[in-house]
């Protein structure tokens, strides 16, 4: 897979004694505006929910807060 379609993180919560994904949470820190990312986003929570076939979110970090209103 190419750099340019991972996101920085994947947490997946597992469930049951057959540990099945239960959710999926990829994890981007961003530090700036980049306006590329809402195009990628999608991409990153589609590929993580076909892998691993269960509902999956996108969870933004940043430390800036002209990034939390962006």
């Amino acid at each position: 897979m190419p750099s340019t379609c991972r996101a920085d993180g994947i947490v997946v919560l597992l469930v049951g004694e057959q540990q099945r994904p239960a959710m999926a949470i990829v994890v981007e820190v961003q530090l700036g505006v980049d306006p590329d990312k809402p195009y990628a986003w999608p991409v990153y929570v589609t590929q993580t929910r076909a892998r691993h076939r269960c509902p999956t979110r996108l969870l933004v970090v940043t430390i800036e807060p002209a990034m939390v209103r962006w």
